[in-house]
């Protein structure tokens, strides 16, 4: 079954831990299966701050992003996250899966606009 929401975690090309490649592909399979649980349980708990803490160490290197991504009628839309404060309107204490969601469906359709 397809997730509700995806998650990508970015490493920036100037990120100055040459293993950023190695601990993106162990994070992002966690940090996803502590997401679906975000989604499923409906109060507060551990899965919910170990999801933000995974997240809120990822963004602390150098350039990094996270991507959320939610597929409505076929189109994708899709949120990034470039820093602690943003994560934490999104996921952080008090907030709920709601409002993920509708972070998410303010979202504009598709890949980010390029200048």
């Amino acid at each position: 079954m397809k997730p509700l929401v995806s998650l990508f975690l970015i490493a920036g090309l100037n990120d100055p831990n040459p293993d950023h490649e190695k601990l993106r592909q162990k994070l992002e399979p966690e940090a996803r299966k502590y997401l679906d649980s975000y989604f499923t349980v409906e109060v507060p708990n551990a899965s919910r701050s170990v999801l933000h803490s995974f997240l809120t160490s990822w963004l602390r290197g150098r350039g990094r992003t996270v991507r959320f991504e939610i597929e409505v009628d076929g189109e994708v839309k899709g949120k990034e996250v470039t820093s602690v404060e943003e994560l934490n309107d999104l996921t952080g204490p008090g907030k709920s899966p709601a409002t993920l969601l509708q972070a998410l469906g303010a979202a504009p359709f598709g890949p980010a606009p390029r200048p």
